[in-house]
C-alpha cells in the first residue's frame, strides 16, 4: 500500500473504493433501521476527526454531568477545570480519533503552513499518538531552521501552545518548547518573552502548579522590568499584556494586598499604585498617601426601585419570592451608608433568556442565553455567605423583556422585578433606570438607546455585567481576582471585619 498523502490538512485514504449498487428490492425495504454509528474511518479532513472527538467527549461527559459548572461555586469550577486539564478524554473519544486518523502518516504528510502543522499536532494528541506528534513536531522545527529567525520562533510558539492546550496538558513537552523559545528570543523582542511567560503562567494555573506559576510569572515581570518604560505601551497588544502583568503581580503579592486592605482602603490603593502599577507601567515616583485618590461610588439613581423580602435571599425558596415596589430611589439610599455594598449592573441582554439570537429586531441586541445565570447564582451565594453585605442589582429599560414588548417603562421595570427578584430570587435590591432613546425616522423606525444618567456618572456604559465593591464609607474597592474566587471572598471578609470595628 502506498503511503498516504495529505493536501493541506485533507486526509486521502490509501484504499481503492469499489462502486456499490443497491438493488431495487433492497432500496424499497421498509423499516430498516440504519446504523447510527458514523464511519469515522471514511472521514477525509483532519478538522472532521477533531470535531468528532470533541462531539463524543461532550456526549460522554458534559451531557451526562449533573452539575452546571457555569453556575457552580468558584471552587467547584476550579476543580472541574483542573480535572479537564489533567485527565484523559473518554476512551471512546480517543478511539474515535484513532480510527479517524488510522491511515494518517505523520512522517510523510506535507507541511504546507504553520497553522496546518498545529492542527496536525492537535489531532495526533487527541488520538494519543504522542510519539507521532513529537516526530512531526521535530519535522516542523527542522523545516524552519534555515528560514528567517522569526519563522523558527513562531514554530516553537505554536508547538508550545498545542501541547499546553491539549487534553491532558502535556506539561513536560510544553515546558520544553518554552525553554527553547526563550533561547530563540534572546536576541529578539522582550515583548515576546513576556507573552510566552504569561502564557505558561496561565497553563500553570490551569493544572494547579503553583511552583511553576511563580517561576514563569516572576520571569514575565522581571523581563518587563528590563523593558524601557517608554516602550512598554508601544505595541498593539500592550493593554492586554500590561493588564495581565498587573493581575499576575497581584496574585504573587496577595498577602501584601490583604495586609493593606485590613488597614484601610487608602493603604490598599497605595499598595495597588506603588507595589503593582508603578512597577508594571514604569512610574518612577511613588505616590504618597496625600496623592492617593479614593473613588466614591456615586449615589444610585433610578425611577423604579424594588426591595426583596428577606426570604428571597435563600436559593431554597420555592415559587415567586416576595418583594415590594418603592417608587424612585431616595437620594443617598444606595450605596447603603456604614455597610459593605456590592452593586452589580445587568445589561439589556439579560432581559431575555433562552435564545442566543437577536431579539425584537434591535440592531446589535442579543439575548444573554445562559450566560446571565452566572451572576444570578453568584449573587445568591454571596448573600448566603455574607448576609450583612448589601446587594443591589442595577439595570435600565430596553423597551422589551424577552418576547414581550414594546412595554412602557413602568411595565418593563415591574416585569424585570418579577423575573429577577421573584423568579431568580436575586437579593436584595433592584433599581431600574429609564434609558433615554430616540427613533430613527421612518421607514427605518428603529430605536436607538442612549447612555443613562447613572452610566454617565460612572463614566462607563453598562453593556456587560459590572461589579462594584465598596467599603462602609462608600469608597470603591478594586478587589483582585475573579468575582467569588477565594481571593475575592477573602477581601470581602476583611472588609466585613473592618466595618464591625
Amino acid at each position: 500500500m502506498r503511503p498516504c498523502m495529505v493536501i493541506g490538512v485533507t486526509i486521502i485514504a490509501c484504499v481503492t473504493f469499489a462502486s456499490v449498487f443497491t438493488s431495487e428490492l433492497a432500496g424499497q425495504t421498509l423499516f430498516a433501521r440504519p446504523d447510527a454509528t458514523p464511519d469515522y474511518a471514511s472521514y477525509r479532513h483532519l478538522e472532521e476527526c477533531q470535531l468528532a472527538a470533541l462531539r463524543v467527549t461532550d456526549e460522554q461527559e458534559t451531557r451526562k454531568d449533573t452539575i452546571w459548572y457555569d453556575t457552580a461555586e468558584f471552587a467547584i469550577q476550579t476543580a472541574h477545570s483542573l480535572t479537564l486539564a489533567t485527565s484523559r478524554r473518554p476512551d471512546t473519544a480517543i478511539q474515535v480519533a484513532s480510527v479517524c486518523l488510522n491511515t494518517f502518516d505523520a512522517d510523510t504528510v506535507h507541511i504546507q503552513s504553520l497553522s496546518g502543522a498545529g492542527y496536525i499536532v492537535r489531532g495526533l494528541l487527541m488520538a494519543h499518538r504522542d510519539q507521532d506528534a513529537q516526530r512531526f513536531a521535530q519535522r516542523v522545527l527542522d523545516s524552519m531552521r534555515h528560514k528567517p529567525a522569526d519563522k523558527f520562533r513562531d514554530a516553537l510558539s505554536r508547538l508550545m501552545f498545542e501541547y499546553a492546550v491539549a487534553r491532558p496538558v502535556r506539561q513536560q513537552e510544553a515546558k520544553h518548547y518554552y525553554r527553547e523559545l526563550l533561547v530563540a528570543l534572546k536576541n529578539d523582542s522582550l515583548y515576546y518573552t513576556v507573552d510566552a511567560a504569561l502564557f505558561m503562567a496561565g497553563m500553570a494555573n490551569r493544572i494547579g502548579d503553583s511552583v511553576l506559576f511563580e517561576e514563569v510569572a516572576w520571569h514575565a515581570i522581571r523581563t518587563n522590568d528590563a523593558t524601557p518604560v517608554k516602550e512598554r505601551r508601544n505595541t498593539w497588544s500592550a493593554t492586554v499584556r500590561l493588564q495581565a502583568l498587573v493581575g499576575s503581580l497581584m496574585q504573587l503579592t496577595k498577602e501584601e494586598a490583604f495586609d493593606s486592605i485590613a488597614i484601610s482602603t487608602i493603604a490598599y490603593n497605595m499598595y495597588e499604585a506603588n507595589t503593582v502599577r508603578a512597577r508594571v507601567y514604569g512610574e518612577e515616583e511613588l505616590r504618597t498617601e496625600k496623592e492617593i485618590e479614593l473613588f466614591k461610588v456615586p449615589d444610585v439613581v433610578g425611577e423604579h426601585y424594588y426591595v426583596a423580602a428577606t426570604a428571597s435571599s435563600t436559593a431554597a425558596s420555592r415559587g415567586l419570592a416576595p418583594y415590594t415596589s418603592k417608587g424612585a430611589v431616595p437620594q443617598g439610599e444606595i450605596p447603603v451608608r456604614n455597610r459593605i455594598n456590592v452593586i452589580v449592573t445587568l445589561p439589556a441582554y439579560c432581559h431575555s433568556e433562552g435564545s442566543t439570537r437577536s431579539f425584537q429586531g434591535r440592531p446589535g441586541a442579543r439575548s444573554g442565553g445562559g450566560e446571565c445565570f452566572k451572576p444570578y447564582a453568584r449573587l445568591r451565594r454571596l448573600k448566603q455567605r455574607f448576609p450583612d453585605v448589601e446587594v443591589t442589582v442595577l439595570s435600565s429599560t430596553f423597551g422589551t423583556v424577552g418576547q414581550l414588548g414594546p412595554l412602557t417603562p413602568t411595565n418593563e421595570a415591574d416585569t424585570l422585578a418579577k423575573l429577577w427578584l421573584g423568579f431568580h430570587h436575586l437579593p436584595q435590591r433592584l433599581v431600574v433606570e429609564e434609558r433615554p432613546f430616540f427613533h430613527v425616522p421612518d421607514p427605518d423606525g428603529r430605536r436607538i438607546d442612549l447612555p443613562t444618567p447613572y452610566a454617565n456618572t460612572l463614566q462607563r456604559e453598562t453593556t456587560y455585567p459590572l461589579l462594584f465593591l465598596t467599603d462602609k464609607e462608600g469608597n470603591s474597592v478594586d478587589a483582585p481576582g475573579a468575582n467569588e474566587s477565594d481571593l475575592w471572598n477573602r477581601f470581602v471578609e476583611i472588609l466585613m471585619k473592618r466595618a464591625s470595628k
